[in-house]
């Protein structure tokens, strides 16, 4: 009877685990799909600026140009993660290198400005933003 009830607490040991892991990878997936929905969403944003008149000022042209390379170079690093982590999956050994903190602080650090500069006109009154979109040709809503 005692073999019975080791097993039964193996057993239920066992599948408590197996729920964690199913619950860590749903977590996953949804934090990766989000990751590929943002950049994937703001591209064709810049895009719609372009087409609306941007292209014909240049510091509209690079202000959009500069958002986008940021966005595909995202992507760029979101995949080279993706395949790192196949490949610890898949028991490849990695190697080590120093890391640069300080540049991997100051890129953070400028992407959360750029991050806050481009989402400030969402904190608007309601009328000033709607006229801020339509001045650029937008019918952004926050």
């Amino acid at each position: 009877m005692m073999r019975v009830g080791q097993l039964v607490s193996t057993v239920n040991e066992m599948l408590e685990r197996l729920e964690t892991l199913f619950t860590s990878q749903r977590r996953f997936v949804a934090d990766v799909s989000h990751e590929l929905r943002t950049p994937l969403t703001a591209m064709p944003r810049h895009l719609e600026i372009l087409r609306r008149g941007a292209a014909r000022d240049p510091q509209a042209l690079d202000a959009s140009l500069a958002a986008m390379e940021r966005e595909v170079n995202r992507l760029v690093r979101l995949a080279s993660d993706l395949l790192l982590l196949a490949q610890v999956e898949a028991g490849v050994t990695l190697r080590h290198e120093p890391v640069a903190l300080d540049e991997l602080v100051l890129e953070v650090v400028r992407d959360l400005a750029r991050w806050r500069t481009a989402s400030s006109w969402c904190r608007m009154s309601p009328s000033r933003s709607r006229r801020s979109a339509t001045a650029i040709g937008l019918s952004r809503r926050c």
